[in-house]
């Protein structure tokens, strides 16, 4: 397919497949949208598995020391720990209820919590680097592509 008419293709607002099927940018959208949530389930099972696969636990401290083992069992079956299906079922029924739990990082504080202290900042962020990111494009591409005068 020459260049000139992938081009015009695209400047149209229509996509090709490779059958020839054409679709409209807002149907392409909403499929890319229909298929989230199946790319998030994969990607949370892809890492889940990993974080199971790898050696050690949360409960491992950076400095090498240990709790006593009764109390590290004790950890492991308050949080989940001992069983990777008793911590997902967990996880994902407190995950549908919006809870992420406790931090093992910083005690005495609830994830929730963490990420709600930094929201405001990275939502800041993120909407300037959104609105850079569509100045510079829409800046861009009306250089490149000047409109087309009509013949009189």
């Amino acid at each position: 397919m020459p260049e000139a008419e992938i081009c015009n293709r695209i400047h149209d607002g229509l996509r090709t497949t490779a059958s020839g099927q054409r679709f409209t940018m807002t149907r392409l959208i909403f499929i890319r949208l229909l298929q989230l949530p199946l790319i998030l389930l994969v990607i949370f099972l892809i890492t889940f598995a990993l974080a199971w696969i790898l050696p050690g636990d949360p409960l491992d401290r950076p400095d090498g020391q240990q709790p006593p083992i009764e109390v590290k069992l004790a950890m492991l079956k308050q949080y989940s720990l001992d069983s990777p299906w008793s911590f997902l079922g967990t996880y994902v029924t407190n995950l549908a209820k919006g809870d992420l739990g406790p931090s093992l990082t910083f005690r005495d504080q609830r994830v929730n919590d963490i990420i709600a202290s930094g929201l405001p900042v990275s939502a800041v962020l993120g909407v300037s680097a959104l609105f850079i990111a569509l100045h510079l494009g829409i800046q861009r591409t009306a250089r490149r592509h000047p409109p087309r005068r009509q013949p009189r």
